[in-house]
């Protein structure tokens, strides 16, 4: 029997990856609510870019999050919980 891989959308940079067959390579952020590849949950590991801000606000309100409390230098955290 083969088995199909799952897929997801990263957010940020809206690349493919994959989950299956051991294979993750990514990161769902309850916070935020949503699924974020391992390059990008890396690349912003101290906060979210402020490039990225404006996606990430507008995505907050879409989906009636509250936005989490920035972290010193004013940077959202990149997983509040």
């Amino acid at each position: 029997m083969i088995r199909k891989s799952a897929g997801f959308t990263c957010f940020i940079c809206e690349g493919d990856g994959q989950h299956s067959l051991g294979v993750f390579n990514g990161k769902h952020i309850d916070a935020y609510r949503t699924t974020v590849c391992a390059d990008c949950y890396r690349a912003n590991e101290t906060g979210w870019a402020p490039h990225h801000v404006p996606k990430i606000m507008a995505h907050l309100q879409n989906e009636g999050l509250p936005v989490p409390a920035r972290k010193p230098g004013g940077w959202l955290p990149l997983d509040p919980n």
